[in-house]
């Protein structure tokens, strides 16, 4: 009778396999992108020799993420340098709400795709009291990122504050693209009805690059670390309260009491 033995250069792999297995799941669990980090699976599959073809975004399984729970920002909240002008933001709600909630976020994170319902929800919910405000932060993993913060600029550049939310419902309420090339965003574009020629300028002068750049800027003074990350601010008394992931609205609804207390 023969006797079978352990491989040792077959386990060592797929021990580690499912250790990144495990790494990249507890991401996805509490819903949130991580600024700079690569995916744990594609970088010891690379390492052993092999790719994974699981995307660094995980748009396959974002849909599953339980929308309830969040990851504490790695940073503390530096609130001194939070920009409080308001004044040059695109605005969902009434101007002079005296509640704001900016959120830092990528036009192709998955998790900000399941946040931005939520946050319509919210400024509906309390009507006259909350503005939303997107903060441009296109994260390096998302190969469209950039591309995309560009996009909505010019769209607001020729249409205004509303332009932008348009353009910000087409995107971030349409559950996925193909994001392989820039084409993609072709069809959404047609439904705004553009001036082309203005658009492939602005486009190409890139005027908005410092804008974005200077969100980006502030997103890392303050302690963002991944999209969404959130600033609950009262305009009057300065008070501000900091979260981070995909969270729902009764927590957002609570969190808007304490803020009010």
């Amino acid at each position: 009778m023969s006797q079978e033995h352990d491989n040792p250069s077959l386990t060592t792999p797929v021990a580690i396999l499912i250790l990144a297995v495990f790494l990249s799941a507890a991401l996805v669990f509490v819903g949130v992108e991580i600024s700079g980090l690569g995916n744990a699976e594609n970088n010891l599959a690379q390492a052993l020799g092999k790719q994974s073809h699981v995307s660094t975004a995980m748009p396959s399984i974002a849909g599953a993420v339980p929308a309830s729970h969040t990851l504490p920002a790695a940073s503390p909240f530096n609130q001194a340098n939070l920009n409080t002008n308001l004044a040059n933001d695109h605005v969902l709600g009434p101007a002079d709400a005296p509640i704001a909630l900016i959120t830092y976020m990528d036009f192709q994170c998955p998790y900000c795709k399941k946040f931005y319902p939520v946050a319509k929800q919210f400024v509906e919910a309390n009507k006259g009291k909350v503005k939303f405000i997107i903060r441009q932060y296109p994260l390096p993993m998302h190969k469209q990122a950039d591309f995309l913060a560009n996009v909505s600029e010019c769209v607001a550049q020729q249409k205004g504050n509303a332009g932008f939310w348009d353009f910000a419902d087409r995107v971030l309420l349409t559950p996925q693209f193909d994001y392989s090339s820039e084409a993609f965003i072709a069809p959404v574009l047609a439904t705004l009805h553009l001036d082309n020629a203005k658009y492939e300028d602005c486009m190409h002068t890139h005027p908005f690059n410092e804008k974005i750049a200077a969100f980006s800027a502030e997103a890392h003074a303050i302690g963002v670390t991944g999209t969404p990350t959130h600033v609950l601010f009262d305009v009057a008394s300065k008070k501000a309260i900091y979260k981070a992931g995909a969270i729902p609205l009764d927590q957002l609804q609570a969190e808007l009491q304490t803020l009010d207390h």
